[in-house]
C-alpha cells in the first residue's frame, strides 16, 4: 500500500521531516553537530547568557551544540515530529516554537542565528527566500551573527551526474533516493522512496541551489556583512567546487 499525502506539489516540506526522515538521515548526528559547531570562530564568551535563533531546528542536534556553549537557544521548526525529538532531549534549549518561517512570530532580540544543514532555500521564488533572510535579519541585534549552511551547488550538480539514483536498506527499509536538477540547474530535486514489508512511501525534497555570487548579493541586500570567505566543509577548509558544503558567516550592519 502506498501512503498518499494531499500537500500541494510546491510545498513539499509540510509532508517530510517525520520519523522517515530520521531514519533516512540517521547519520546525522549529535557528534557531527558538535564538531560543525567546535570550528566556528566565534567567542563564545559574547554569546554566553544571549539568545539565539535555531531557524529549522529538526530535532534539535545544533541546538544541543549551542546551548552547550552557554548561550539560550529558540529552536523554530515546522515539522512537529521534530519538535517532538528535541523537546525530548536532556539538553534543555530555551523554547521551542512550531512555525513557517516565512511567518515568525518573534520579535527583535537575537545576538545568534542559525540556518544549518540546508534549512534554507526551501520555497518557490527567490523573492521569499529574500524577505525570510531579511527577517532574519532584522530579528538580530546590531551587530548579531548569523551562519548559514547550504549545499555548494556545482558539487550537487556533480552528485546528480554521478549518482542519479542510490538504492539502500536501513534496518530493513529499502530506500531509493532519485536526483535530478530543475528550473535551469538551480533547483535539487530528490525523490525518495521507502518500501518495506508491502508498504510504500513517497517523498520529495525540493531545494534552490544558490551560487556564492547569489548567496553573497542576497545577504547584502538584508544588510549583512561577510565575516570571512565562505567554508566548503564542517572543518573550515575554504569554499570550492571539490566540497560539498557553503557556509556562510554574516554580521549585521550597524
Amino acid at each position: 500500500m502506498e501512503k498518499a499525502t494531499n500537500t500541494p506539489h510546491c510545498e513539499w516540506f509540510r509532508d517530510w521531516f517525520d520519523e522517515n526522515y530520521q531514519m533516512v538521515y540517521s547519520h546525522r548526528t549529535d557528534a557531527e553537530a558538535e564538531d560543525f559547531v567546535d570550528h566556528w570562530r566565534l567567542d563564545w564568551n559574547a554569546f554566553v547568557g544571549k539568545r539565539a535563533l535555531d531557524l529549522g531546528c529538526g530535532n534539535g542536534r545544533f541546538s544541543r551544540a549551542i546551548t552547550n556553549r552557554g548561550v539560550k537557544v529558540v529552536g523554530v521548526d515546522l515539522s512537529r515530529d521534530q519538535l517532538t525529538l528535541a523537546a525530548g532531549s536532556p539538553a534543555s534549549v530555551q523554547s521551542l516554537i512550531r512555525a513557517d518561517m516565512r511567518q515568525l512570530p518573534l520579535k527583535r532580540g537575537f545576538s545568534l542565528i542559525v540556518s544549518l544543514f540546508t534549512s534554507f532555500g526551501y520555497f518557490e521564488t527567490d523573492r521569499e527566500h529574500d524577505l525570510v533572510l531579511r527577517d532574519l535579519a532584522d530579528l538580530l541585534l546590531p551587530s548579531g551573527v548569523i551562519v548559514m549552511d547550504l549545499p555548494c551547488r556545482e558539487s550537487a550538480m556533480r552528485e546528480v551526474r554521478a549518482n542519479p539514483i542510490t538504492i539502500r536498506e536501513i534496518n530493513g527499509v529499502r530506500v531509493t533516493e532519485s536526483r535530478r536538477l530543475t528550473t535551469g540547474d538551480s533547483r535539487f530535486e530528490k525523490e525518495i522512496i521507502l518500501e518495506s514489508s508491502g508498504q510504500v512511501s513517497k517523498y520529495r525534497e525540493s531545494v534552490r541551489l544558490f551560487g556564492a555570487e547569489e548567496l553573497l548579493d542576497m545577504t547584502r541586500r538584508a544588510h549583512l556583512t561577510q565575516l570571512e570567505p565562505l567554508w566548503g566543509d564542517y572543518s573550515g577548509g575554504e569554499m570550492s567546487e571539490t566540497k560539498s558544503r557553503m557556509v556562510y558567516f554574516g554580521r549585521k550592519n550597524g
